[in-house]
């Protein structure tokens, strides 16, 4: 008895899975609603330029770029920089700051920060910066990208007392393995 109804079982299934010819193609439905307006210009990309910098002890080991009136930021803009730490078979190769440089002696940090009307690049560490050799303080480029972004309008997702009481809501019971 079990092997008639899985055969008749395998049997429906096989004719339910297979397909025929496709058919004729039916009539062009109406057209669907017109979507929301888009914005005037195209697509935003994101804008990317290159800095050199000099760290000496005159600028405090530091360069306050201010960005070209071109460059158009907002707050909202998302600001990253990266340095660029050489060529590897005809490709640059570039770390996302803030960049760690380890000596014997100690640690430097290559960081900056920014508003949306500049970006402060700077060296950092815990080693006398007046005793690094050229090849760190001179000549070093940096690469900076913006990235066009907007707040969120509605914030109601990111409550964290909404996040916490739908944790405990969800916890999961732990149970001590022996």
């Amino acid at each position: 008895m079990k092997s008639i109804v899985y055969t008749f079982a395998i049997l429906l299934v096989t004719l339910i899975s297979c397909e025929g010819d496709q058919g004729p193609m039916g009539d062009v439905g109406p057209p669907g609603p017109e979507g929301p307006p888009g914005v005037d210009g195209g697509i935003l990309l994101p804008q990317v330029f290159e800095v050199e910098v000099d760290f000496l002890a005159e600028n405090d080991y530091a360069l306050l770029f201010v960005f070209p009136e071109e460059i158009e930021v907002f707050e909202s803009d998302l600001v990253v920089a990266y340095h660029f730490a050489g060529v590897d078979n005809g490709v640059d190769i570039w770390e996302a700051m803030p960049h760690l440089v380890y000596f014997s002696t100690g640690i430097i940090s290559y960081s900056f920060d920014h508003t949306f009307l500049d970006i402060n690049f700077y060296i950092d560490g815990n080693v006398d910066l007046g005793t690094l050799d050229d090849e760190f303080t001179l000549n070093n480029l940096f690469r900076v990208a913006i990235i066009p972004a907007e707040f969120l309008s509605n914030n109601e997702g990111m409550n964290i007392s909404q996040y916490i009481k739908e944790y405990e809501t969800q916890k999961i019971k732990s149970y001590e393995l022996q």
